[in-house]
């Protein structure tokens, strides 16, 4: 038998493609099964914790049934742990918190100030004169010592044949380890546009000044449409409203740019709810509003819509509220001050949405119990 003789170039191929063959299968186990990748730490970001506020990912404490897993729910802390997670070092300014808009948003000024134990400030300064067309100073000789603006405005509601006076004011409040101001706004009026440029220069002429939190709402008095000159039809006045935020948009921009905005949505008119009436004009011009919100600012990267306390402020008015309207002297017993303003949310709602903003301030801290949507290891 002959042997066959292969030349040695042939020999050669033939040991380098068995050498390539075994090369590449060695990879292809290799990444077949990769090893997993260390775990990466996350910061706990402003929009991270900002599911704490958003309707969608915020967990109330009725609810039941296992959370979904991008769910976050307010924990308690104490005004001294809130202290302990935002006390500047010595030498620095306290932090500051600014609200801007109409009684609902000095509801929860006053609402952390009282969790927190701090005090309302008295002016120490003559009372600006109010520059807005809807508004008219009050005489200073009167004004509460707390007030820090004043503002006099004179309407007629449409179920009254009179004209009624009404007062309010900004104020201002705080120690010596938290700065809180409220700036009485109820329309995005050239005095809103103002007070938000007023703002943004202050954090970039002052950084130290610049708040750690403006919080912002307006729609209400759209909504009731209440107006020193005129009445025009609910449409006009959503028309309105789309165009005045439009105008504020640039303001915004320059502000988030520097701090960060919640913009608070409107609860509904507490009276329908309670008392199981007809849904009014009032609530679709609200929900017109909302929807003009969400579009509008949809773009502003580090503006929040605040939609969790929603679905808490409705169960509350309907399981609650319209449950002791059912009972004999409802208005002589405690749970009537929680329900009786049909404009307003009691204390007891109050202290939920004190404890969302708390807990956004010491976002990243130690006060908060691990996991939570607030702290980067979580």
């Amino acid at each position: 038998m002959t042997a066959l003789i292969v030349p040695v170039r042939y020999r050669r191929l033939a040991a380098l493609c068995c050498w390539v063959t075994v090369m590449l299968l060695l990879l292809a186990g290799r990444t077949r099964h990769p090893a997993p990748a260390p775990p990466q730490p996350t910061a706990a970001a402003p929009g991270r914790c900002a599911r704490l506020l958003r309707l969608s990912t915020c967990r109330h404490r009725w609810e039941s049934g296992p959370p979904p897993s991008e769910a976050c729910q307010a924990q308690p802390l104490s005004a001294q742990q809130v202290r302990g997670c935002v006390q500047p070092p010595p030498g620095q300014p306290a932090p500051r918190i600014v609200f801007v808009g109409d009684s609902r948003i000095r509801k929860i000024f006053h609402g952390v100030l009282d969790q927190l134990g701090l005090p309302l400030s008295n002016r120490t300064e003559p009372i600006p004169v109010g520059h807005d067309p809807h508004f008219i100073s009050l005489n200073m000789t009167t004004a509460p010592p707390y007030c820090q603006e004043v503002f006099k405005i004179t309407i007629r509601p449409q179920t009254e044949h009179a004209d009624r006076k009404m007062f309010f004011c900004s104020q201002s409040g705080g120690g010596d380890w938290l700065r809180l101001e409220y700036f009485w706004r109820p329309y995005l009026s050239r005095s809103y546009l103002a007070t938000v440029s007023e703002l943004a220069d202050r954090c970039d002429r002052r950084p130290e000044r610049c708040p750690r939190l403006v919080v912002l709402d307006s729609g209400l008095w759209y909504a009731l449409r209440f107006s020193l000159t005129e009445w025009a039809p609910a449409a006009d006045w959503v028309a309105r409203y789309r165009q005045q935020l439009a105008a504020l948009l640039p303001h915004l921009r320059r502000l988030a740019a520097a701090s960060h905005i919640l913009w608070k949505l409107d609860e509904p008119q507490f009276r329908q709810e309670t008392q199981g009436g007809k849904p009014g004009i009032l609530m679709g011009t609200l929900t017109a509003i909302q929807a003009a919100v969400y579009s509008q600012t949809a773009g502003i990267g580090s503006l929040t819509v605040w939609s969790a306390m929603l679905p808490d402020t409705i169960f509350y008015h309907r399981n609650v509220c319209w449950t002791g309207r059912q009972r004999a002297g409802f208005q002589q017993t405690p749970l009537f001050k929680q329900c009786g303003d049909m404009h307003h949310v009691g204390s007891q709602l109050i202290d939920r949405h004190v404890t969302q903003l708390v807990n956004w301030l010491c976002r990243d801290s130690g006060e908060l119990p691990p996991g939570h949507c607030c702290r980067s290891d979580s």
